[in-house]
């Protein structure tokens, strides 16, 4: 499902929590994400990532979205409602994630792709101590953007600098994307770390 909304400046978008649902198998469900798009000017989106880190359990995701067609404008993006990550005990610390999806639905313009930021939520208030590593990774595996999580923000980190405009018989415009990392702490007692991150768009030169 997808929620449209126009793009002004920075869009918070409203979520749930995760759920975990417990001694069920590692995973996510549902395993398809939802995906919004913004249609605007040059602009930004805040997208929110949830975590979870102990035992093994299924993740569900109770939060659908109706969807809504607005006008096409300048820029116009489909994007994750949410991401979730988690770290399972069973992965020895590594990080998994649905896969996601950033589609350029603008039939005039190709469109830049940026990670503006992507910040420890302060509700709730979980200590990782230095103990969570994050970055995007394509569909193998392969690092997107390093140094997600922590990492420095002086300036934006690239996504991608050319997503190409929305063509008929053609998936070019589509970037997929998940969650990697590591968790070097335990698994003696769950954790719900949540993040903003936000995501920044303008038309390619």
């Amino acid at each position: 499902m997808k929620k449209t909304m126009r793009l002004v400046a920075v869009l918070a978008l409203c979520v749930a929590l995760l759920v975990p649902a417990t001694g069920l198998a590692a995973g996510f469900e549902p395993e398809s994400p939802a995906n919004t798009t913004t249609n605007g000017a040059d602009g930004k989106e805040v997208i929110p990532v949830y975590g979870y880190i102990g035992q093994d359990t299924t993740i569900v995701d109770p939060d659908p979205e109706k969807p809504e067609v607005p006008p096409e404008t300048e820029i116009y993006i489909e994007v994750p409602v949410k991401v979730l990550f988690a770290a399972f005990e069973s992965d020895a610390g590594a990080i998994s994630s649905p896969d996601y999806t950033i589609t350029n639905l603008s039939t005039a313009n190709d469109v830049k792709v940026e990670v503006e930021s992507f910040v420890q939520r302060a509700t709730p208030a979980v200590d990782l101590n230095g103990n969570l590593s994050l970055k995007l990774v394509d569909s193998k595996g392969a690092d997107i953007v390093g140094g997600l999580f922590p990492g420095a923000y002086e300036s934006a980190k690239l996504l991608a600098e050319n997503l190409p405009k929305k063509a008929d018989g053609s998936d070019a415009n589509r970037l997929g994307f998940a969650i990697g990392g590591t968790w070097n702490g335990g698994f003696a007692s769950e954790l719900h770390p949540a993040f903003d991150m936000t995501l920044k768009f303008s038309v390619a030169v």
